[in-house]
Parts: C-alpha cells; structure tokens; sequence
C-alpha cells in the first residue's frame, strides 16, 4: 500500500468520522418522543465511527510485520464484517419503528436467518479461511466465499425497501422517511470498494446516507407535537393535497371530556400526562391503519384510511374500548372519556372547513349526551357550546 492510498483512506474515513461525531454531538439523531428510533440510529452512528477508525487501522497494519500487526489486522477485518451484519439490521429496525410498529414474521426471519449466515461464516473461518485470510506476510486476501457478504447486505438494502413500501402500501406516514437519499451514497460507496477493495468507501458512504437521512427526519419535527409526539394540525392542512386523490376517507374528532377538571384538581402536569395517555391509546388502537393528530388543547384528529361507514364505526368501539382498558389499569383518581364526531369524506366533493364544521357539530352533540348524563357539568357543557357556536359562527 503505497503512501497516496492510504492518504485517501484517511481522508475519506475522516470525513466519514467527522460528519458521524458532528451529528452526535449536534444531538441531530434525537427524535421527539421516539426513543426506540434515538437508539437505533445512535447504535448506527457508533457502528460508522468505529468502522471509520477501524478501516484505515486495517490498510495502515497490512503487510507490516509482527504478531501485534497480524493481530490488528485480523480483529480488523472481523470487526469489518460484522458491522456489516450490524448496520443492515439496525437499518431495517428504523424503517419498522417509523411505520409504527410494522411487524412482518416473514420479514423478521429473513434478518435472522441473514444474520445467522454471516455470523456462522465468520465463526467458521476460523477454522477455515473461506471469507478472508491473513496470510503469514500478514497481507489481506479474500476467500472464496468472500461474495456472501455484499450478498447479505444487498439483500438487506433491498428488505430495507420492501419494509418501505409494505409501510406505503399499509397507509403508514412515510411522507419525510429518505430511502433513496440514504441509499444512493451508500450504494455508491458499497460498488466502489467492491471492484477496488483497496480504495474504502462503504463506510463514508453510509455515513453521507445517515447524515442526510437525519437531517430529512428533522423536518418531520416541525409536524411533530411536543408533548405527545403525534403530528400537529400542520401535518393535516398539508396532506390535503394527497387526500384530493383519494376517492374517500374516514375522518374522526375527539375531544378529552372534562379535561378542565384534570388541570384544576390534579394540576396541569397531570393534565400533560393525561394528553399523552390518550395519544398513546390512539396510536395504538389506529395503528397502520390511520394517522393520528394532536389537533388542539384537548383536541385529536384522526384520519382513517377507509371508505366505508361501518369501517369509522369500528374504530370507534375500538378506541372505546382501548379507552376503558386504560381506565382499569391506570390507577388514576379520574377516568378518561371522549366525544367523537365522524364520518367518510371526499375533498372531491367537499372542502376541509366543510368536513371540520360537519366532524365538530358530531362531536358536540355527543358531548351534550355526556354532560346531560352527568348534570354535575352541565355549565361547563354550556360554556362550551356556546364558544363553538360563536367560533363556527366566525368562520361562515
């Protein structure tokens, strides 16, 4: 390895180091309210940083003599095949996490078995040479079974994309997820050190992919509500334009019943956790199904990927009963209850304020019902009827 090389590799892997540990220490991975997609993507930022220093370590001891060198070549070539077998999972778990908890058993033993494979023809070789030697000069050669491992990961940027698009085809929100930003540098840099494995570009190359795949991720923030990690009310004026090309849509308004009461006896951190609760019993029970929203206060949207009546209907008992559950096991002095107004809309016959002003007088009518059967809060009831038929009054 003459000396202009390996001034490429520590270019090429510096720059690869230096983007990874300016996105960690730039906090740039941390997600609002996703912690399972925060370690995900930090074990793939520390996966990238060591590759980067292991990499060039590698090229820089080939062909050095001495036990300390063959050792550091060899643990180094190891290390380089199993991040391999790292990256590839900890890509296809992000893409899962995304969807919302997409989980597809054939697709669960597809990485299993891949991964298996990898690790036990790496176990083997040290029996046998059959992925790569290192040969008493202690120069690098790969085996005749080197091709195994472009193979596996080949097969995981591509398990990585038929995740995506079961996710699409699932009507998951996808919308900011980069799969061709991350991919293009990543497969651009896998065909380069694949016909010239004494140039290295993969990791580089996978680092370029992650930093831009975070940065798209963040835009996805300024959809994200804080506290309960939903998408705000931003989200939904955008997706009119998607929703135009649908033929119909189930569309649902809940509002929190005596929210008011949750702040003034149990103060407003409790009425924060109480938000949560019922974002987290949304997300659960529309799942890939729909898309939830914090549409205001007290207030959540939910869009329905559905076209039929009986299918909102459904959900409705649905988000009924995940509600009662919830109620059972929380503990809590208060018990949580909501108003829904709902219905199947198509903004080809109608605007937005035409199916929020229909979904909102829905919902208050079933509110009147909640608070005419507990007359303890028929003011508070009246208070907000009237508000909103002053707001609605407004909007005409």
């Amino acid at each position: 390895m003459n000396e202009f090389d390996l001034k490429e590799i520590y270019v090429s892997n510096l720059m690869g180091l230096l983007l990874m540990m300016g996105v960690y220490l730039g906090n740039a991975w941390k997600m609002q309210k996703r912690n399972s997609e925060d370690k995900v993507l930090r074990g793939m930022i520390f996966t990238v940083m060591v590759s980067c220093i292991v990499d060039p370590m590698v090229y820089t001891v080939d062909g050095r003599p001495g036990e300390i060198f063959y050792f550091m070549n060899y643990v180094g070539n190891i290390w380089s095949f199993v991040a391999d077998l790292i990256i590839g999972p900890l890509w296809i778990a992000l893409i899962k996490r995304h969807v919302i908890g997409l989980d597809e058993k054939i697709q669960q033993f597809f990485v299993w078995a891949s991964s298996i494979i990898g690790y036990g023809a790496l176990l083997f070789n040290f029996i046998y040479p059959i992925i790569f030697r290192v040969d008493s000069d202690n120069h690098y050669h790969r085996g005749p079974l080197f091709w195994i491992f472009p193979l596996i990961g080949a097969m995981f940027i591509l398990d990585g994309i038929v995740v995506y698009l079961i996710g699409r085809a699932k009507g998951s929100v996808l919308r900011f997820f980069p799969v061709m930003q991350f991919f293009v540098p990543v497969i651009i840099g896998v065909a380069v050190q694949i016909y010239f494995y004494n140039i290295t570009m993969i990791w580089p190359g996978i680092a370029v992919g992650i930093t831009i795949m975070i940065l798209s991720l963040q835009n996805e923030n300024i959809f994200r509500d804080k506290l309960t990690g939903l998408l705000n009310r931003f989200y939904l004026y955008r997706m009119q334009e998607d929703l135009r090309h649908q033929k119909a849509f189930g569309f649902m308004l809940l509002d929190i019943n005596n929210f008011k009461k949750i702040n003034e006896a149990f103060g407003h951190s409790e009425g924060d956790k109480a938000l949560i609760a019922m974002a987290g019993i949304l997300r659960k029970c529309v799942w890939v199904h729909g898309t939830v929203i914090r549409y205001s206060g007290d207030e959540f949207a939910v869009l329905l990927y559905a076209d039929r009546e009986e299918v909102v209907d459904s959900f409705k008992t649905l988000i009924s009963r995940g509600i009662d559950d919830y109620n059972l096991c929380s503990g809590k002095d208060y018990k949580l209850s909501v108003s829904m107004g709902y219905g199947v809309f198509s903004l080809k016959t109608e605007t937005m304020d035409d199916i929020m002003r229909v979904v909102d007088k829905r919902m208050f009518e079933e509110k009147k019902q909640f608070y005419e059967s507990n007359p303890g809060l028929e003011r508070r009831h009246m208070l907000e009827t009237t508000l909103s038929t002053s707001a609605t009054t407004k909007t005409k």
